[in-house]
């Protein structure tokens, strides 16, 4: 998807288990290209000239009934948490459950511990974006060869799925989605408002019309505290001028 000297942002989402496949894409731009399902993406630079980057998640967003709920409480969705966690993550996992909640410096451990496990893989050391929730998240990269992407999906599945997905859905949740909103447009909406990003008058379907049209009158796509409710309900975006990682 390549769009000559125009800001794009594509949305996409982390490959965590409430996930479903349904593909959206959004412009700050009057156009939008056609939605890919593929992770690599051709983005325009500042001064036209196109490169290459990688997301490394999924596109798509969630989408369930008005007000259903992933579990009735923040106890009841870390036991969900529980029957799929690793068995580093359990542990940290128990302990949020009897403290009622996540520690930030347990989230920022599993987060230092991720970035350590990539970088015993092979790759070039890289900073984390990092949102003013306290939210982290992988940059894009530079899309290397298909034997480099591979191994990339393969590592990324390692150091993320198996060590410290549980512990980040347990925290963007927190943080992102207390009332734990099923459908990510509630989850966001609800963000932002908390955040004091929109009025409290802000919504669902305002919110919606909003992202269809990619004509943001109610809030700035560019706002780290709109971004940061994004990234929290595990819908991520990729602006022409966020950071990227060189890992090989």
């Amino acid at each position: 998807m390549q769009m000559e000297a125009m800001m794009h942002t594509a949305f996409y989402v982390r490959p965590i288990m409430k996930v479903v496949g349904i593909i959206a894409c959004i412009c700050l731009a009057s156009a939008c290209g056609a939605p890919s399902s593929n992770a690599s993406k051709s983005e325009p630079q500042a001064d036209g000239a196109s490169s290459s980057r990688s997301t490394g998640g999924n596109d798509g967003v969630t989408s369930a009934a008005p007000g259903q709920k992933l579990a009735g409480n923040m106890n009841d969705y870390i036991d969900q948490l529980l029957t799929w966690a690793s068995k580093d993550e359990k542990p940290i996992l128990e302990r949020a459950k009897k403290n009622g909640g996540l520690s930030a410096s347990d989230y920022e451990k599993a987060w230092s511990d991720y970035k350590s496990c990539m970088v015993s893989r092979g790759y070039k050391p890289f900073e984390l974006i990092k949102w003013p929730n306290g939210v982290y998240e992988m940059p894009s990269h530079m899309v290397g060869t298909q034997k480099q992407e591979e191994k990339y999906a393969e590592d990324y599945h390692e150091c993320y799925g198996k060590k410290i997905m549980a512990i980040d859905t347990l925290y963007t949740a927190q943080v992102g989605n207390p009332s734990l909103y099923a459908d990510q447009t509630e989850g966001v909406a609800d963000c932002l408002k908390r955040s004091g990003a929109v009025s409290m008058d802000f919504s669902i379907s305002t919110f919606k019309s909003e992202i269809g049209s990619g004509k943001y009158s109610q809030f700035d796509i560019q706002d780290p505290k709109v971004r940061a409710c994004f990234a929290a309900n595990d819908w991520h975006m990729g602006l022409q001028s966020d950071p990227y990682a060189q890992l090989w």
